[in-house]
């Protein structure tokens, strides 16, 4: 501790270049420092360029068809909202739809095809990092670490669903010229007065696209603490542990130009997310408590806030409990209580897009007892 503490400041980098027969080929690299201006905190940064290539699947999955369902926003109860709600009312208009339309194709299926896309090109994306690490000498044990994350993807390769292709297509600025209308079909014989089926979906493909633009941008946060417990028992220890995000922007540009989806601030992208647990073990026992923590959120945030009757999705959080004992170096034995208090999801979660994220509430209490034998 006499020593006096020399400031210091370490860079790596590397760099390589990819070439894919089918896609072509792209550099990828990075470039990150740590630096240490006291013995306790030190700040970190890192630059990364990195490519995927389509994988077989996306590229090459053959032709198939399906009935299938859709939401059409060009229904009068969602054609003047969206990300870009003029945008959406001139194309269905310019489709040849009235504005009082009502969409059938969320009650009935209609025929529908999914395939392989050729023309996919390397996702590209770039990713920043900034942060500091916190280890104190006064306390062992104890570390903290904040990053901001900000990502950007190009060329983002997706599964687009049936909705997610018919928003598309009316959403861009381009259309019809952009590649989803192209893969839808409408009704049109006869007129609105004549023909009940008139302007509905009878027709919609799907496949594998590369959305313009991909961005997500957030604060992660953890900190840990681990030490000896021995008024607990000879032996023992605990450990804590908090691990907490901030989610700032999840958002897709799915052609040049058109206005950003968003997804922050959704079912499943809650702003803020959190896990905390409490750890003990001695000797053969292991045991753990963890609190999760899913916060509020809104149903779609590119809606206007009196579009839903309930537009928004309280907080959900839930308790697991797990242990494991170690009888012997060859037998075992574990539990897990998972959602103790048998918390319900938050109404009105969604059925879809709902069911990841509030899993736990759906599931309701729900206990795991296990051995494991080891040779």
């Amino acid at each position: 501790n006499n020593v006096p503490f020399v400031h210091e400041l370490t860079i790596q980098s590397a760099g390589r270049y990819i070439w894919n027969s089918q896609s072509g080929g792209d550099p990828t690299y990075t470039i990150q420092g740590r630096y240490e201006t006291v013995r306790d905190i030190a700040f970190r940064a890192a630059f990364t360029r990195a490519v995927r290539a389509p994988s077989i699947t996306e590229a090459f999955n053959p032709t198939s068809s399906a009935f299938g369902f859709a939401t059409d926003v060009c229904d009068t109860s969602l054609v003047n909202s969206g990300p870009a709600p003029a945008t959406r009312a001139k194309n269905c208009a310019a489709a040849g739809l009235p504005a009082n339309f009502l969409s059938k194709s969320n009650d009935r299926s209609f025929q529908t095809y999914t395939f392989g896309n050729t023309a996919l090109q390397n996702e590209q994306s770039d990713n920043f990092t900034v942060g500091t690490v916190v280890t104190p000498r006064f306390l062992p044990g104890f570390s903290a670490t904040v990053d901001y994350v900000n990502i950007k993807l190009k060329n983002a390769i997706s599964l687009f669903s049936n909705s997610q292709v018919v928003a598309a297509c009316y959403d861009a600025a381009n259309y019809p010229s952009n590649p989803f209308c192209g893969l839808i079909s409408r009704d049109f014989t006869g007129t609105a007065a004549s023909n009940n089926n008139f302007g509905q979906l009878n027709n919609v493909g799907t496949t594998y696209f590369n959305s313009a633009e991909l961005n997500y941008r957030g604060i992660l946060a953890q900190i840990s603490y681990r030490t000896q417990a021995d008024f607990l028992g000879a032996g023992s220890n605990l450990g804590f542990d908090v691990n907490y995000q901030y989610l700032d922007n999840v958002s897709t540009v799915v052609t040049a130009g058109s206005a950003p989806v968003h997804t922050s601030n959704s079912v499943g992208y809650s702003p803020h997310k959190g896990v905390a647990s409490v750890r003990y073990d001695n000797g053969g026992f292991f045991g753990q408590v963890q609190v999760n923590y899913v916060g509020p959120t809104r149903v779609d945030p590119d809606t206007a806030l009196n579009f839903y009757a309930v537009p928004t999705v309280k907080a959900f959080t839930f308790v697991n409990l797990s242990a494991r004992y170690d009888v012997n170096e060859h037998f075992s034995l574990n539990g897990n209580i998972d959602n103790v208090l048998d918390v319900k999801p938050p109404y009105p979660y969604p059925a879809s897009g709902g069911t990841t994220p509030y899993f736990q509430g759906i599931m309701g209490t729900y206990i795991r007892i296990g051995a494991a034998v080891h040779f």
